[in-house]
């Protein structure tokens, strides 16, 4: 598992026909590679740097033994996957949006909250 300290990843999956499909976009203080908390799988995508990006490794054993130590750090990890499942139930909900501009709102909706910082026009989304 792994802590972002610093820069985004992209988080993307290839299809069999080559389409690269962006699942999420992680930034500092996101985790990657949570799925190791459960089962010994491997993990199901392609993590790639938009930036310059500062993280910390994990091994299971290594995080296990982390969080006996620092019990706070269990609320970090359970508020992170509550978010994340926060958003990819409203995510999900926007794709019975009826239309390509709802849809398309929504998504850069989501982003500004996400990514961007508030200016007097609205958000600015910084894209490398």
């Amino acid at each position: 598992m792994f802590l972002i300290k610093a820069g985004r990843v992209k988080l993307s999956k290839l299809l069999e026909d080559g389409t690269e499909i962006t699942l999420d976009i992680r930034k500092a203080e996101d985790f990657l590679g949570e799925n190791m908390l459960g089962e010994d799988i491997h993990y199901p995508v392609t993590a790639n740097c938009l930036e310059e990006v500062f993280i910390c490794g994990f091994t299971k054993e290594q995080f296990e033994k982390l969080v006996l130590i620092y019990p706070n750090i269990r609320l970090q990890v359970i508020r992170n996957l509550s978010k994340r499942i926060s958003f990819l139930t409203t995510r999900v909900g926007s794709m019975g949006a009826t239309s390509l501009v709802e849809r398309l709102y929504e998504v850069l909706a989501n982003v500004a909250q996400e990514h961007g910082t508030p200016d007097q026009r609205g958000f600015n989304i910084p894209f490398p």
